[in-house]
């Protein structure tokens, strides 16, 4: 095991700088967001103070845990109707399902306190359409590594060559400590790894990241303990810059070291809309389609000539009302069935039913 640098010591009585970054007033009310609220919602609640919010904004508020979602939609319903509860994961909400057409996202305070992994990661991949230019994303994560599978891989790729990459994109960042945080070079190098991985998983983007606050939750386990605020924004990119296959390396590589289940996809998924088939449609159906071909027959042999009695007439007025099918219609594809056989105009007529004695 390597030894660690001396730990740099911030100190502060400031505990939750991660609000107030996300929350500040820059002259903008957004009209799309995604966000954590949690049980007390307290970010959302400021920022509804703050006015960043308003009753005009569509909320979308991610909560995995079934249990909580009561006590979100309570705070949420405080200060707004506007909102949807996505129940699942935070790398498996579909924002297609919460944003009508033409709709994006403008700001996404990502305040996950744990580790941007490679599901994370993939999930921004397949996004990056769904966000604004110039999204606003304030982003809270851990410190420390919680999950070595992803940074195992960006090493595995980049070798050190990730940190001159994260080291770049931080080079106009203002840097502050917060509380008592206890920096070492493992850290230095985990915070990096991320701001990597941020950065490659939206490569048709511009990351800009305005400031970094490292800071110490004193209060909670040791592996939530010790936070990163990143005050980022995302731009659309005025290049190409696909080409680069850097990302989609680490996530195979990643594929191939998980079970199928955590696998991560790069390839967006399309919803399809199901149509939901009534099993006695589709009886109907074949049924209809059965009476159909023996009318067609029928006229083949009689030379053009379709003679159908009243009955049969009722009947496909019953299967056009049962199926929703234009009857007009259905009569005239019968009728050019039966003229692309025979060559001539095809003649429907109409004869009594047959009386049986």
């Amino acid at each position: 095991m390597e030894p660690k640098d001396k730990p740099v010591i911030y100190r502060s009585s400031q505990k939750r700088p991660s609000r107030s970054i996300a929350t500040e007033n820059r002259g903008v009310k957004y009209l799309n967001t995604l966000c954590f609220p949690s049980i007390y919602a307290l970010d959302t609640h400021a920022g509804f103070e703050n006015g960043i919010l308003t009753k005009d904004t569509n909320i979308i508020a991610v909560e995995r845990v079934k249990g909580r979602r009561k006590a979100i939609k309570k705070q949420l319903n405080k200060r707004t109707t506007n909102y949807h509860i996505a129940g699942t994961d935070a790398h498996k909400v579909k924002l297609n399902k919460y944003l009508d057409a033409g709709e994006k996202i403008d700001y996404l305070p990502y305040d996950i306190c744990g580790n941007f992994t490679a599901s994370i990661s993939g999930w921004f991949f397949c996004n990056q359409k769904n966000f604004a230019d110039e999204m606003r994303m304030p982003i809270t994560l851990s410190a420390i590594n919680r999950k070595p599978e992803t940074y195992d891989e960006i090493k595995a790729v980049m070798g050190d060559t990730y940190l001159k990459i994260a080291t770049k994109a931080l080079k106009n960042a203002i840097f502050s400590g917060i509380g008592a945080f206890s920096m070492t070079t493992d850290m230095k190098c985990y915070i990096a790894a991320q701001v990597f991985l941020l950065i490659e998983s939206m490569p048709d983007k511009h990351i800009e990241i305005n400031q970094v606050i490292v800071y110490a939750n004193t209060d909670v386990s040791s592996q939530a303990r010790h936070m990163v605020v990143l005050d980022t924004y995302v731009y659309d990119s005025d290049h190409d810059v696909r080409k680069n296959n850097i990302f989609s390396r680490i996530i195979n590589r990643y594929n191939k070291k998980v079970g199928y289940t955590y696998q991560v996809s790069l390839n967006p998924k399309v919803k399809t809309k199901k149509v939901k088939v009534n099993k006695i449609d589709t009886i109907t159906a074949d049924k209809h389609k059965f009476f159909i071909g023996k009318l067609i027959q029928k006229g083949i042999k009689n030379n053009g000539v379709l003679k159908v009695t009243s009955g049969e007439k009722r009947s496909m007025t019953i299967f056009c009302n049962q199926l929703n099918k234009d009857i007009v219609h259905t009569w005239s594809g019968i009728k050019g069935s039966i003229r692309k056989i025979t060559k001539v105009e095809t003649i429907i007529t109409t004869i009594p039913n047959k009386k049986h004695k």
